[in-house]
């Protein structure tokens, strides 16, 4: 089933349990059914459909890196020298080993990829980005964009 499939399969009860997990993952069957009117079993069968069906891909505790690390969060655009299918897929599967990118989304418009690194340190993440993205010959050109401050986080009480 296609990922438009899956969606045009959820319905109501579907959509606002998916909400409220996203805002608060912690919470009961029981609580979730309070929150959406339905009963904690109707509940824990849904979401486990819901996890069938890929809707659910998982559910994650989101831990403030500054607080858990002292981190620096950078949003990085990522423009690349020649855009082919292999180039894509050796980037790809370069920046899924890394341990410090937290997100990677291939955009469209003047820039190729964005990507959500987290680094423990201004200088890791100098070094990491001199070490994977300078040194790669498909990367043109990147810019780092250093997170200030979070205002809204989806899952994160938001």
């Amino acid at each position: 089933m296609t990922k438009s499939a899956a969606a045009a399969h959820l319905d109501a009860f579907d959509l606002r349990i998916i909400s409220v997990l996203q805002a608060d993952a912690s919470l009961t069957h029981g609580e979730i059914g309070r929150r959406v009117r339905l009963s904690a079993s109707s509940v824990r069968r849904r979401i486990e459909v819901l996890k069938k069906r890929g809707a659910i891909r998982g559910i994650v505790a989101i831990i403030d890196p500054h607080l858990a690390m002292g981190a620096v969060t950078v949003i990085v655009h990522v423009a690349f020298e020649r855009e082919t299918h292999g180039g894509y897929a050796a980037f790809k599967q370069r920046v899924g080993s890394e341990t410090f990118v937290v997100q990677c989304h291939i955009v469209s418009g003047q820039i190729d990829a964005v990507l959500v690194v987290i680094a423990p340190t201004l200088e890791e993440y100098w070094a990491w980005a001199e070490r994977t993205l300078a040194a790669d010959p498909m990367v043109r050109r990147f810019d780092s964009n250093f997170v200030l401050s979070t205002l809204k986080q989806l899952g994160a009480g938001s």
